[in-house]
């Protein structure tokens, strides 16, 4: 399930400096190497970061060790490498545990496209996966790779997207700039403290679809984009952009109606909404007045307003709320489950995690039933055949359960838990 997302940009900052040659040249083994202690499992399965006693390291899909907890900090794996933190210092490791790239940076991003974001000396580059450099560490903030291109911001200067050779592909001239999906990405087109902040589209020509009079002195639009695409509101001013989902994307006028736009930037659904959600399985929540409604990519109402909140659909089903109470209803708007419960989350992997007034928290599957009988003071939805809960009583346990309910308890789940400012797994 998609839910609207707030324009945001990702800023990466290191704490430390360390004093190395800025541009090393890197080759395996050539740096002192630690002996690590052998995998316990061979067999090929996704790994999971893990902490214990403030160690970071990953386990399989069974919860067995493969690569001890020996790491003050751990990234997910993407394309067979993982960033940690070993000694305040960031290198990479494969899914056997050797060390496979171990020059030392400040921090270091997951790999995307072939290449890792890192940071030396407080600026950040790209290395390729034999920790090469390919684009040099001359950045303020870098962006993983996607659909072939990066956002990055300059030490002193603006933000843009560069290819990976480096080269700019949309020149850095706005305050801040997205990754790219499904062909666009956001950009913050003017900040102040005192307004709000202006966004927009750009396509990979860099040509933008909305944006705001304030910034059109300062950006360039295609003439030829203004004259053929008359449908496209070049000059509006929008304080709320969401993320691309299914083709179209929220908007919200400044200080009017919600409404949505396709890649283009022309209008999909005309703004008319008191709020909008992004589309999910064909569908998107709005409201209407006071009440939630359900509209497709047409704008017609497909489930009238009259729910005092609603999700988006996930698996054939969305959560509402009637009366301050939970149910769950299909496409058709008939309830699957009537409003009762007084907590609840979206169906994921066939059940949802419920409770009940002066209750505690189970699953139920799509017919109501009760798949996991209610014991829980926390828990959370299932992924990957596992869920977070967390049984009640004197001792508070926290861990995960299997789609039959068989506990294992992990005190690492504890989000109350006081543990050292050492980071978190990714």
């Amino acid at each position: 399930m998609k839910t609207i997302l707030a324009f945001g940009l990702l800023l990466h900052y290191a704490a430390t400096s360390i004093s190395f040659n800025p541009y090393p040249s890197v080759s395996n083994g050539t740096n002192e190497q630690i002996n690590l202690p052998a995998p316990s499992d061979t067999i090929k399965q996704e790994l999971t970061a893990k902490q214990e006693k403030y160690r970071w390291g990953y386990v399989n899909e069974s919860g067995v060790w493969v690569i001890e907890p020996i790491y003050q900090d751990a990234l997910k794996f993407s394309e067979g490498l993982a960033a940690v933190e070993f000694n305040g210092d960031w290198i990479f490791i494969n899914e056997s545990g050797a060390r496979v790239i171990v020059h030392k940076y400040q921090y270091a991003s997951t790999f995307s496209e072939g290449l890792a974001a890192v940071n030396l000396r407080d600026m950040w580059g790209y290395i390729d996966k034999s920790g090469a450099w390919v684009i040099k560490p001359i950045y303020r903030e870098a962006h993983s790779f996607s659909e072939g291109i990066a956002a990055v911001h300059l030490r002193i200067g603006g933000s843009g997207h560069i290819n990976k050779s480096g080269t700019w592909v949309i020149e850095p001239k706005y305050s801040g700039s997205g990754t790219f999906s499904e062909g666009k990405a956001s950009v913050l087109l003017n900040s102040g403290w005192t307004d709000f902040d202006h966004y927009g589209y750009i396509d990979i020509a860099g040509n933008i679809y909305d944006y705001s009079d304030e910034s059109a002195a300062t950006v360039e639009m295609s003439a030829r984009a203004i004259a053929t695409q008359k449908q496209i509101h070049t000059q509006e001013q929008y304080d709320y952009v969401s993320e691309l989902s299914e083709g179209v994307a929220a908007v919200r006028l400044k200080g009017g109606k919600w409404g949505y736009i396709d890649k283009s930037g022309a209008w999909a659904i005309e703004q008319k909404y008191d709020w909008a959600t992004s589309f999910s399985e064909g569908v998107a929540a709005v409201i209407l007045g006071d009440k939630w409604s359900y509209i497709d990519k047409l704008g017609q109402i497909v489930i009238e307003p009259k729910y005092d909140w609603a999700a988006g659909f996930s698996e054939g089903t969305a959560m509402v709320i009637i009366g301050g109470k939970y149910g769950y209803i299909d496409k058709t708007g008939a309830w699957i489950t009537e409003p009762k419960y007084v907590s609840a989350n979206s169906f994921s992997e066939g059940v949802a995690a419920v409770k009940l007034k002066d209750g505690e928290y189970g699953y139920i599957d799509k017919s109501g039933a009760w798949v996991i009988e209610p014991k829980y003071d926390w828990a959370e939805s299932f992924l990957n055949g596992k869920a977070i809960v967390r049984l009640g009583g004197e001792l508070l346990d926290w861990g995960y359960i299997d789609i039959e309910g068989n506990f294992k308890a992990d005190d690492t789940l504890d989000p109350f838990a006081d543990y050292p400012d050492e980071g978190e797994a990714y």
